[in-house]
C-alpha cells in the first residue's frame, strides 16, 4: 500500500500523536467515478469542487466512492 491508500485508510502510524492523521491534511485528490452512459469521468475534488466527497473520502473508511489517481 502505497502513500495514498494509506491516507485514505486514515493514515494512523507512529508519528499521529505528533502531526495528527494523515487524512486530516488531505486537500485534494483526482478520481475517477462511474458515470452511466459515459463510462467513467474524472473529477478534481477539493474544498471549493465536491466538498463532500472530499469529506468521505478523509473519514469514511472503506467506503468505494471511485479510484483515486495518484
Amino acid at each position: 500500500m502505497g502513500l495514498s491508500g494509506a491516507t485514505l485508510g486514515g493514515g494512523f502510524g507512529f508519528l499521529t500523536p505528533y502531526l495528527g492523521m494523515a487524512c486530516d491534511n488531505l486537500i485534494g485528490v483526482e478520481i475517477v467515478v462511474a458515470a452511466g452512459a459515459d463510462g467513467a469521468k474524472v473529477l478534481d475534488v477539493d474544498p471549493r469542487n465536491y466538498p463532500d466527497l472530499l469529506w468521505a473520502l478523509r473519514g469514511a473508511g472503506n467506503g468505494n466512492f471511485g479510484i483515486v489517481t495518484p
